[in-house]
């Protein structure tokens, strides 16, 4: 995929039509009025415009010469948007009497119109929307660096809009022209150009992928968009990626690091241990403080790991809570305790002990969480399980806190033998009375 140089295309800006003459403020057209200039049909019935395009575009002009500055940045704004309400045949030539016009403005008022007039290349015929990229890519370049990223955003989402084969090129003049941005103004662009990646054929993605992985890391959020393109690379090729994108120095790293933990599932089921492990090692570096959100993203996926290894997973989250607050601890055991289910069954008693038998002040905030679990356990340990969890809810000091946790209780002990489950339900209705 090579990567033209911005404004390196033949195709120009189509030179503009019309000239800002002030009218006095007394002539102002109303809206109705002012509307028909050169894109005046817009506010029409599209069955209404049955003449020829070009005929039709000029001979509104005299009017639009009337318009002040004012009136035609007005009228801009009200088409520019609208393209889609023409008839199919008038599109392009209104597309580029639009752009002409935008690019005859004050500096200053281009970028949002010419943003809102990029995302009108969708609605042009086929044939015409590489033409219109190219203009539209041309006259961002000439617009101040720091007032380019609005457009080329708008620009970026419309690659998957054109022609196949002539996406990749447009993705690389997209790419180009992001780089030369500052590192806030990149983000928006490039999240809106990362999101094509699974539009460009599939030769080409990697190199897509790369084009964007290397730039600059900035704030890292183009990279939380990046991670979730990863199932767009060819399958042998995203666990080298994922490493690198382990490695890379983003600086709000847990939020990278939680979007990297949900791409976990984007590899083959072989490679998804070796990447939770590369993940977990990577959240124990940080401060305590900050590993909550990360982590509980990793334990989530402990699910879509291979059978005979998510019992170790399981294992190492719980190593990993060691440090954290009581309250940063409850929130990853309580994703932790919807694992359970998944393990192995012979393993899942003592999934449950590992986060039963933690205090019981931190396993009082747990109880519905793990009563629903009960069922899954093999019956022998049920009266125990249940048991510990009446002896943590028991703890609570909010009336509200014990009813619930005992509704938790009395659905887990449903499939008791009838002996059985009316002890443990005079048990519950104990709890919820206290």
């Amino acid at each position: 995929m090579s990567t033209p140089a911005i404004g390196g295309s033949d195709s120009t800006p189509h030179s503009p039509r019309v000239e800002n003459v002030d009218a006095p403020a007394a002539a102002r057209p109303s809206p109705q009025a002012a509307a028909p200039g050169i894109l005046g049909g817009l506010q029409s019935s599209p069955h209404r415009a049955t003449q020829p395009a070009s005929p039709a575009w000029r001979s509104k002009a005299g009017t639009a010469r009337q318009l002040s500055s004012e009136q035609q940045l007005w009228r801009l704004m009200m088409h520019t948007g609208n393209a889609g309400r023409l008839p199919l045949g008038q599109r392009a030539a209104a597309f580029n009497d639009c752009l002409g016009e935008i690019l005859q403005l004050p500096a200053e008022q281009q970028p949002p119109l010419m943003a809102q007039l990029t995302a009108q290349i969708g609605e042009l015929p086929q044939v015409k929307r590489a033409a219109a990229f190219t203009d539209i890519a041309n006259a961002i370049d000439t617009l101040h660096r720091d007032e380019r990223a609005e457009a080329l955003t708008a620009l970026a989402s419309q690659v998957r809009s054109l022609p196949d084969v002539k996406r990749s090129e447009a993705f690389c003049r997209v790419c180009s022209a992001v780089a030369l941005l500052t590192d806030e103004q990149r983000t928006a662009p490039l999240v809106a150009l990362t999101q094509q990646i699974g539009s460009l054929p599939q030769a080409e993605c990697s190199t897509a992928f790369n084009a964007i992985a290397q730039l600059p890391v900035g704030d890292g959020a183009h990279l939380e968009a990046l991670a979730t393109q990863l199932n767009k690379l060819p399958t042998a090729e995203r666990p080298a990626a994922f490493d690198a994108m382990v490695q890379l120095p983003v600086e709000n790293r847990a939020a990278y690091l939680k979007v990297l933990a949900s791409a976990v599932i984007r590899l083959s089921q072989a490679k998804r241990p070796a990447a939770f492990i590369r993940i977990a090692d990577a959240i124990e570096n940080l401060r305590p403080e900050d590993r909550v959100a990360p982590l509980r993203e990793l334990t989530v996926r402990v699910r879509s790991l291979p059978k005979h290894v998510r019992s170790a997973a399981f294992g190492r989250v719980i190593s990993m809570t060691t440090p954290l607050s009581t309250k940063d601890r409850t929130i990853t055991f309580s994703r932790l305790a919807d694992q359970i289910s998944y393990l192995p069954l012979a393993e899942q008693s003592d999934g449950f002990d590992a986060i039963a038998q933690q205090p019981l002040e931190e396993v009082a905030y747990l109880v519905d969480d793990l009563a629903r679990t009960i069922p899954y356990l093999p019956a022998a340990v049920w009266p125990a399980a249940f048991r510990r969890l009446v002896d943590a809810a028991n703890l609570l000091l909010s009336a509200e806190d014990r009813a619930q946790s005992a509704w938790s209780l009395r659905a887990a002990i449903r499939r008791l033998p009838k002996a059985e489950w009316e002890a443990a339900d005079n048990i519950c209705k104990a709890l919820d009375r206290r």
